[in-house]
C-alpha cells in the first residue's frame, strides 16, 4: 500500500491521540468510501448510517502500537474509533449543542473545561471513569434531554474522522486536559437504590469518588501553564464531598510539589471553597 495513505489528516489525528492521551484505536467506516467497509453481519447490513461502523472486532482489535494501527488505517479512508471502557473513559455525547450544560445548570453545576470534542451536531466532553467500577452507557439522570453516555462497553467517533455530513470532528482546545468525571455527574448516572435497600451512613462519612487520593494522583501529573487552575478545579471537588482540612493541605502540599507558590496555592484553595460554598447557599 502506498505511503501516501499515512500522510493524510486522519493518520495525523491518530498518531495525535496516541502522542497525547495513549489512547488504543482501532478503524470504522468513513464517509469518502463509496460504500460502507464496516464489519457489518449477512443477516445485519448497514443501516445506512455512515461513518460510524467498526472496521472489525474493535474490543479485540484497538492498540496504541504503530504497526497495529498502520494495519488498520492504510486500506483507504477510515474514521478513528476510540473504545471508552478499554481506555478507562467516560463521554458525554450531546445531539444537541447545549444539552449537556444546560442539564448541569438545572441541578446547580458547572460543567468545568475538560477535553471536549465538537461533532456534527453537538459535543463530546471526555471524562476518566470514577474510581471503583466503571460505569457503563446508561443515561441515568439524563435520559430524555438528548445527551448519550458512552463508557464500558462503548465507543465514540474521535476528532480527525470525517461525519456523513461533512463535519470534521474537531477538539475545541487540543490542549485541554481529560478532567476525572465530576461526582455530581457520576451521581447522576449510578443506579438509584430502591428506599427499601438504602443504607444508612455513618456520621462523617465521605464519598470517594474522586476521593483525596483521586485528586492529589490527577494534580500531581498537571502541566506548567495548567496547574493552578487544576487546583482550583480539585479544590472544588473536594469542598463538594465536604472534605477535612487535611485534605486540603494535601492539596496544597502536591500543589507546592510540582511548582506552584506555597501562599498562592493556599489563595486558590479558598477562592475555590468559596465558589463552592456560594453555589450551595
Amino acid at each position: 500500500m502506498p505511503e501516501m495513505l499515512y500522510q493524510t489528516s486522519t493518520w495525523a489525528a491518530v498518531h495525535w491521540l496516541v502522542d497525547r492521551f495513549d489512547f488504543k484505536l482501532a478503524a470504522a467506516d468513513n464517509p469518502a468510501n463509496p460504500e460502507c467497509v464496516g464489519a457489518h453481519r449477512p443477516d445485519e447490513p448497514c443501516d445506512g448510517q455512515r461513518g460510524k461502523h467498526p472496521c472489525g472486532r474493535w474490543t479485540l482489535v484497538a492498540t496504541n502500537s504503530a504497526a497495529g494501527l498502520r494495519a488498520q488505517f492504510n486500506r483507504g479512508p477510515r474514521n478513528i474509533l476510540i473504545p471508552c471502557g478499554l481506555n478507562n473513559l467516560l463521554v458525554v455525547d450531546e445531539d444537541r449543542q447545549g444539552a449537556y450544560t444546560d442539564f448541569a445548570a438545572s441541578i446547580g453545576q458547572q460543567v468545568e473545561p475538560t477535553f471536549t470534542n465538537e461533532t456534527a451536531k453537538g459535543r463530546h466532553y471526555y471524562y476518566w471513569q470514577p474510581e471503583g467500577d466503571q460505569l457503563g452507557n446508561s443515561p441515568g439522570a439524563l435520559k430524555g434531554r438528548g445527551i448519550d453516555i458512552r463508557g464500558r462497553g462503548g465507543y465514540v467517533i474521535g476528532p480527525g474522522s470525517l461525519h456523513e455530513t461533512g463535519v470534521i470532528y474537531t477538539p475545541v482546545d487540543p490542549g485541554a486536559s481529560i478532567l476525572p468525571a465530576p461526582g455530581w455527574l457520576v451521581e447522576a448516572l449510578r443506579p438509584k437504590r430502591p428506599a427499601y435497600a438504602a443504607v444508612r451512613r455513618p456520621a462523617g462519612h465521605r464519598q470517594s469518588i474522586p476521593g483525596v487520593a483521586g485528586l492529589a494522583a490527577w494534580l500531581s501529573r498537571q502541566q506548567e501553564g495548567n496547574r493552578n487552575k487544576s487546583l482550583h478545579w480539585c479544590a472544588c471537588r473536594a469542598a463538594e464531598q465536604g472534605l477535612p482540612e487535611a485534605d486540603f493541605e494535601e492539596l496544597v502540599r502536591v500543589a507546592v510539589s510540582i511548582g506552584l507558590d506555597e501562599g498562592a496555592s493556599r489563595r486558590t484553595v479558598a477562592s475555590a471553597r468559596r465558589t463552592v460554598a456560594r453555589r450551595s447557599a
